[in-house]
Protein backbone atom coordinates (compact mmCIF):
# COMPACT_ATOMS: atom_id res chain seq x y z
CA UNK A 1 0.00 0.00 0.00
CA UNK A 2 1.82 3.44 -1.39
CA UNK A 3 1.32 5.87 -2.99
CA UNK A 4 -2.50 5.89 -2.09
CA UNK A 5 -5.17 8.97 -2.51
CA UNK A 6 -7.82 9.00 -0.14
CA UNK A 7 -10.89 11.63 -0.38
CA UNK A 8 -12.87 12.62 1.85
CA UNK A 9 -16.53 12.98 1.44
CA UNK A 10 -19.99 13.78 3.51
CA UNK A 11 -22.45 11.44 3.37
CA UNK A 12 -25.32 12.25 1.60
CA UNK A 13 -23.95 15.26 0.55
CA UNK A 14 -25.21 17.23 -1.54
CA UNK A 15 -27.73 14.78 -1.39
CA UNK A 16 -27.93 10.93 -0.81
CA UNK A 17 -28.56 9.90 -4.35
CA UNK A 18 -25.98 12.19 -5.48
CA UNK A 19 -23.16 11.73 -3.01
CA UNK A 20 -23.18 7.74 -3.87
CA UNK A 21 -22.61 8.74 -7.51
CA UNK A 22 -20.17 11.16 -7.03
CA UNK A 23 -18.00 8.91 -4.64
CA UNK A 24 -18.22 6.09 -7.13
CA UNK A 25 -17.22 8.25 -10.39
CA UNK A 26 -14.14 9.84 -7.84
CA UNK A 27 -13.10 6.29 -7.45
CA UNK A 28 -13.03 5.82 -11.06
CA UNK A 29 -11.02 8.58 -11.98
CA UNK A 30 -8.32 7.33 -9.60
CA UNK A 31 -9.35 7.78 -6.12
CA UNK A 32 -7.80 4.84 -4.03
CA UNK A 33 -9.93 5.02 -0.26
CA UNK A 34 -12.77 6.73 0.47
CA UNK A 35 -13.07 8.61 4.01
CA UNK A 36 -16.61 9.09 4.09
CA UNK A 37 -17.78 11.56 6.79
CA UNK A 38 -20.88 10.67 9.54
CA UNK A 39 -23.41 13.81 9.04
CA UNK A 40 -22.83 15.60 12.51
CA UNK A 41 -24.78 18.71 14.37
CA UNK A 42 -21.23 19.39 15.80
CA UNK A 43 -18.18 18.90 13.46
CA UNK A 44 -16.02 21.05 15.67
CA UNK A 45 -12.83 19.68 14.63
CA UNK A 46 -13.39 20.61 10.71
CA UNK A 47 -13.11 23.86 9.06
CA UNK A 48 -15.55 26.04 8.11
CA UNK A 49 -16.46 24.20 4.01
CA UNK A 50 -16.79 20.80 5.52
CA UNK A 51 -18.97 22.52 8.47
CA UNK A 52 -21.28 24.03 6.45
CA UNK A 53 -21.91 20.65 4.18
CA UNK A 54 -22.55 19.23 7.58
CA UNK A 55 -25.01 21.73 8.19
CA UNK A 56 -27.04 20.49 4.86
CA UNK A 57 -27.15 16.92 5.66
CA UNK A 58 -27.57 16.64 9.43
CA UNK A 59 -30.61 14.84 10.41
CA UNK A 60 -31.43 13.35 6.82
CA UNK A 61 -30.99 9.75 5.13
CA UNK A 62 -27.27 9.83 5.18
CA UNK A 63 -27.54 8.47 8.86
CA UNK A 64 -29.66 5.59 8.22
CA UNK A 65 -27.89 2.16 7.67
CA UNK A 66 -29.74 1.52 4.34
CA UNK A 67 -27.95 4.53 2.94
CA UNK A 68 -24.05 2.80 4.23
CA UNK A 69 -24.91 -0.33 2.87
CA UNK A 70 -26.32 1.06 -0.67
CA UNK A 71 -22.67 2.72 -0.35
CA UNK A 72 -20.64 -0.23 0.59
CA UNK A 73 -22.69 -2.39 -2.25
CA UNK A 74 -21.67 0.40 -4.76
CA UNK A 75 -18.37 1.34 -4.28
CA UNK A 76 -15.15 -0.77 -5.01
CA UNK A 77 -12.75 0.70 -2.69
CA UNK A 78 -12.02 1.03 0.98
CA UNK A 79 -14.41 3.05 2.96
CA UNK A 80 -13.18 4.86 6.33
CA UNK A 81 -15.48 6.20 8.17
CA UNK A 82 -14.74 9.62 9.44
CA UNK A 83 -16.63 10.06 12.86
CA UNK A 84 -17.17 11.99 15.65
CA UNK A 85 -16.94 10.26 19.32
CA UNK A 86 -20.84 11.17 20.37
CA UNK A 87 -22.35 10.81 17.18
CA UNK A 88 -20.67 7.31 16.52
CA UNK A 89 -18.94 6.05 19.32
CA UNK A 90 -21.12 6.91 22.33
CA UNK A 91 -24.07 6.14 20.63
CA UNK A 92 -22.92 2.32 20.04
CA UNK A 93 -23.25 2.71 15.93
CA UNK A 94 -19.89 1.93 15.14
CA UNK A 95 -20.52 -1.58 16.72
CA UNK A 96 -23.04 -2.19 13.97
CA UNK A 97 -21.24 -0.84 11.06
CA UNK A 98 -18.39 -3.47 12.15
CA UNK A 99 -20.97 -6.41 12.70
CA UNK A 100 -22.47 -5.24 8.92
CA UNK A 101 -19.13 -4.61 7.30
CA UNK A 102 -19.99 -1.33 6.19
CA UNK A 103 -16.31 -0.16 6.42
CA UNK A 104 -12.57 -1.35 6.55
CA UNK A 105 -11.26 1.67 9.06
CA UNK A 106 -12.54 4.27 10.97
CA UNK A 107 -11.62 7.73 12.00
CA UNK A 108 -12.42 9.31 15.13
CA UNK A 109 -10.21 13.03 15.60
CA UNK A 110 -11.86 13.94 18.59
CA UNK A 111 -10.95 10.75 20.48
CA UNK A 112 -8.25 10.06 22.95
CA UNK A 113 -5.48 8.25 22.36
CA UNK A 114 -6.56 5.58 24.60
CA UNK A 115 -9.93 5.81 23.27
CA UNK A 116 -8.85 4.52 19.94
CA UNK A 117 -6.18 1.95 21.59
CA UNK A 118 -9.61 0.30 23.18
CA UNK A 119 -11.52 0.72 19.87
CA UNK A 120 -8.55 -0.83 17.76
CA UNK A 121 -8.35 -4.22 20.03
CA UNK A 122 -12.01 -4.28 20.26
CA UNK A 123 -12.59 -3.93 16.42
CA UNK A 124 -9.24 -5.88 14.99
CA UNK A 125 -11.74 -9.45 15.07
CA UNK A 126 -13.70 -7.99 12.79
CA UNK A 127 -11.23 -6.43 10.32
CA UNK A 128 -11.96 -2.83 11.11
CA UNK A 129 -9.13 -1.06 11.63
CA UNK A 130 -8.44 2.41 13.85
CA UNK A 131 -6.45 4.79 12.60
CA UNK A 132 -4.33 7.11 15.56
CA UNK A 133 -3.43 9.77 15.33
CA UNK A 134 -0.02 11.86 15.15
CA UNK A 135 1.18 15.08 13.67
CA UNK A 136 4.51 16.90 13.60
CA UNK A 137 3.84 18.23 16.78
CA UNK A 138 4.17 14.76 18.55
CA UNK A 139 7.44 13.23 20.48
CA UNK A 140 9.38 10.58 19.32
CA UNK A 141 7.79 8.63 22.65
CA UNK A 142 4.67 9.34 21.55
CA UNK A 143 4.61 8.88 18.10
CA UNK A 144 6.09 5.04 19.52
CA UNK A 145 3.32 4.45 21.88
CA UNK A 146 0.66 5.02 18.63
CA UNK A 147 2.14 2.98 16.49
CA UNK A 148 2.90 0.34 18.87
CA UNK A 149 -1.14 0.13 18.72
CA UNK A 150 -2.29 1.17 15.52
CA UNK A 151 -1.57 0.08 11.83
CA UNK A 152 -2.63 3.64 10.37
CA UNK A 153 -1.83 6.61 11.05
CA UNK A 154 -3.47 10.06 9.83
CA UNK A 155 -0.62 12.00 10.08
CA UNK A 156 -1.02 16.49 10.69
CA UNK A 157 1.28 18.55 8.48
CA UNK A 158 -0.05 21.42 10.99
CA UNK A 159 -1.58 22.29 14.45
CA UNK A 160 -5.33 23.55 13.87
CA UNK A 161 -8.20 22.78 12.01
CA UNK A 162 -8.68 21.41 8.44
CA UNK A 163 -9.08 24.02 5.61
CA UNK A 164 -6.82 26.25 7.31
CA UNK A 165 -5.27 28.54 4.58
CA UNK A 166 -2.69 30.40 6.72
CA UNK A 167 -1.35 27.62 8.38
CA UNK A 168 2.13 26.71 8.74
CA UNK A 169 3.39 23.20 8.01
CA UNK A 170 6.06 21.62 10.47
CA UNK A 171 8.78 18.75 10.59
CA UNK A 172 7.18 15.39 9.03
CA UNK A 173 10.94 13.73 9.37
CA UNK A 174 10.33 12.53 13.01
CA UNK A 175 7.08 10.76 12.09
CA UNK A 176 8.28 9.57 8.40
CA UNK A 177 11.48 8.03 9.98
CA UNK A 178 9.64 5.96 13.09
CA UNK A 179 6.38 5.15 10.71
CA UNK A 180 9.66 3.47 8.51
CA UNK A 181 11.15 1.53 11.68
CA UNK A 182 8.21 0.60 12.56
CA UNK A 183 6.57 -0.58 9.24
CA UNK A 184 3.62 1.00 10.00
CA UNK A 185 1.52 3.35 7.17
CA UNK A 186 1.45 7.10 7.49
CA UNK A 187 -0.97 9.18 5.81
CA UNK A 188 -0.69 13.10 5.61
CA UNK A 189 -3.54 14.76 6.14
CA UNK A 190 -4.78 19.15 6.57
CA UNK A 191 -3.76 21.45 3.93
CA UNK A 192 -3.11 19.19 0.85
CA UNK A 193 -5.29 20.61 -2.22
CA UNK A 194 -2.78 19.88 -5.38
CA UNK A 195 -1.51 17.45 -7.25
CA UNK A 196 2.61 18.78 -6.74
CA UNK A 197 2.01 18.65 -3.21
CA UNK A 198 0.56 15.42 -3.06
CA UNK A 199 3.19 13.96 -5.15
CA UNK A 200 6.02 15.63 -2.68
CA UNK A 201 4.40 14.21 0.16
CA UNK A 202 4.50 10.56 -1.28
CA UNK A 203 8.29 10.97 -2.56
CA UNK A 204 8.86 12.40 0.55
CA UNK A 205 7.69 8.66 2.27
CA UNK A 206 4.21 8.96 3.09
CA UNK A 207 1.89 5.94 2.17
CA UNK A 208 -0.89 7.89 1.02
CA UNK A 209 -2.64 11.26 1.29
CA UNK A 210 -5.32 12.23 2.89
CA UNK A 211 -7.43 15.24 0.79
CA UNK A 212 -10.39 16.99 2.25
CA UNK A 213 -11.34 20.49 1.79
CA UNK A 214 -10.14 20.23 -1.49
CA UNK A 215 -12.06 18.03 -3.01
CA UNK A 216 -15.54 19.41 -0.73
CA UNK A 217 -14.53 22.94 -2.19
CA UNK A 218 -14.35 21.36 -5.97
CA UNK A 219 -17.79 19.96 -5.67
CA UNK A 220 -19.17 23.22 -4.54
CA UNK A 221 -17.89 24.29 -7.75
CA UNK A 222 -19.14 21.46 -9.46
CA UNK A 223 -19.08 17.75 -9.73
CA UNK A 224 -16.78 18.05 -13.09
CA UNK A 225 -14.22 20.34 -11.14
CA UNK A 226 -13.77 17.56 -8.32
CA UNK A 227 -12.91 15.04 -10.99
CA UNK A 228 -10.60 16.81 -12.82
CA UNK A 229 -8.80 17.53 -9.67
CA UNK A 230 -9.23 13.74 -8.37
CA UNK A 231 -7.72 12.93 -12.23
CA UNK A 232 -4.91 15.61 -11.66
CA UNK A 233 -3.62 13.80 -8.78
CA UNK A 234 -4.43 10.28 -9.45
CA UNK A 235 -2.40 10.92 -12.76
CA UNK A 236 0.89 12.70 -10.58
CA UNK A 237 0.99 10.20 -8.31
CA UNK A 238 0.24 6.86 -9.87
CA UNK A 239 3.94 5.76 -10.75
CA UNK A 240 5.40 3.10 -8.21
CA UNK A 241 1.67 2.89 -6.78
CA UNK A 242 1.26 -1.08 -5.81
CA UNK A 243 -2.20 -0.71 -4.10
Amino acid sequence: MRNVIVGYFLAGYPDEVESIRIMRQSVNEGLHVLEVGYPSASPSYDGEIIQSAHAVVTGHGALELSYWKKLRADIDAPIWVMAYQSDFIDSGVYRTFAEEKLCDAIVIPDASDEMRATLQKELAPQGVEVLGFAGVDTTEQTLRRIMKVHNLIYFRLYVGKTGSTNAEEGDTSLGLRVAAELDKKLFAGFGISTAERSKKLLSDGFDGVIIGTAFVKALNDSSESLYDLVSEIAEATKEGNDT
